[in-house]
């Protein structure tokens, strides 16, 4: 991030949103491993939004995915 502070990430999608931050490195096969937070079900199933402090250089990694396996579609 250019400035420090706080930062506000949102999502709407046409399926039952979920959505992970990750400072460092995001692994896959490991999804809990540096995550700092995540939400789902923010207002509604198809919303995800959270807030966090973000430090400059350090690197983060927004990860939008569905709640469960079949969750797909525009968001």
């Amino acid at each position: 991030v250019g400035a420090g502070g706080s930062y506000t990430f949102a999502m709407t999608g046409a399926f039952d949103t979920y959505m992970f931050l990750y400072s460092g490195a995001f692994n896959p096969a490991a999804p809990l491993i540096n995550a700092i937070t995540g939400n789902d079900d923010f207002g509604s199933t198809l919303n995800s939004s959270f807030s966090t402090n973000l430090a400059t250089g350090t690197n983060y990694f927004a990860v939008a995915t569905g709640f469960s396996n079949g969750d797909r579609g525009a968001y």
